[in-house]
């Protein structure tokens, strides 16, 4: 699965905190080895839209992207706090 961000991710990704990225790069690593690695809980989150996923940085952070099965790329719109992301769903 190849891997893409939104200019809206790039915008959220922006405004968070400086550890908060650093935890984001590492944890993007990991995906990129095992997208179902232990911790990132990265999965559909939509049955009645199962492109819509979440990945897990840290415990206070989730990021959101929309899963294309015909291209095989998952592309970014979201990062910021779990609050937001309970608000956002």
């Amino acid at each position: 699965m190849k891997s893409r961000t939104t200019k809206k991710f790039r915008e959220c990704f922006s405004l968070i905190p400086k550890e908060v990225k650093e935890l984001a790069k590492k944890n993007y690593k990991l995906w990129l080895q095992n997208h179902y690695s232990n911790g990132l809980r990265f999965k559909s989150i939509d049955k009645k839209d199962p492109r819509k996923y979440s990945i897990r940085i840290g415990s206070g952070y989730r990021a959101l992207g929309d899963y294309s099965r015909k291209e095989d790329v998952i592309s970014w719109y979201w990062i910021g706090t779990h609050e937001d992301y309970n608000n956002l769903l």
